[in-house]
This record gives structure tokens, C-alpha cells and sequence, in this order.
């Protein structure tokens, strides 16, 4: 299955949107440049304030299981929740749907 198809499938399992749109989101992730110009990520509830010892990532392979996380534990009370991401490009994202699907898959064949 290809990976946008994937993606619809999770979304909808999940209840969640990805979005480049930073207009209230209920979660965001996205990159930063430090003072001294290293590039880190950054993945937090929008208004909270930023834990920079949980919070913050020098390497981007880190954000997958950051994702699948807020993804899978996030939604709660079943309303769709909007995810920034400053690039949906990112093949973490990739990964993470692909992680995400998979656990689905293995849990319809569980139940069968």
C-alpha cells in the first residue's frame, strides 16, 4: 500500500490531521536554529511552556516515536486533533505512519 493511502487510513483510525498550518494547533512540531546555529526540533502542546530536556531534539530520527506518541495517546475524548509540522515532507513522518499502520494491522488481526 502506498504511503498516502496509509496515511488516510491512520488519520481516520486515529482521529488526527497533519497540518503545515500553525493556526491552533493541538500539537506542534517544527525546527529551530540555536543561538550558535545548530538546527534542533522542537515538539510540545502550543501555550505550554517548552521543556527543553523533554521537549527538545537534536536529532530528527527522534520525532517518529514522538509522533507515534502523541498520535496514538493523545486523543482522549475521540475529537480530531490537529498536529503542525513545519514540513510534511519529513521522512520521519514517513516512519511513523508506517509504525502506526502496521500496529493497526496487527491489532484487526489480533481481534480476528
Amino acid at each position: 500500500m502506498n504511503y498516502a493511502n496509509k496515511l488516510s487510513e491512520v488519520q481516520e483510525h486515529f482521529n488526527f490531521r497533519l497540518t503545515e498550518d500553525f493556526y491552533r494547533p493541538d500539537y506542534a512540531i517544527y525546527s529551530e536554529s540555536t543561538a550558535d546555529g545548530y538546527e534542533v526540533f522542537v515538539a510540545h502542546e502550543p501555550g505550554a511552556q517548552v521543556n527543553v530536556s523533554e521537549d527538545v531534539f537534536y536529532y530528527d530520527s527522534d520525532l517518529s516515536e514522538r509522533l507515534e506518541e502523541v498520535i496514538r495517546d493523545y486523543n482522549a475524548d475521540g475529537v480530531e486533533i490537529a498536529i503542525y509540522v513545519d514540513d510534511l515532507e519529513y521522512d520521519w513522518i514517513e516512519y511513523a505512519i508506517d509504525e502506526l499502520y502496521d500496529e493497526m494491522c496487527n491489532d484487526q488481526d489480533e481481534e480476528e
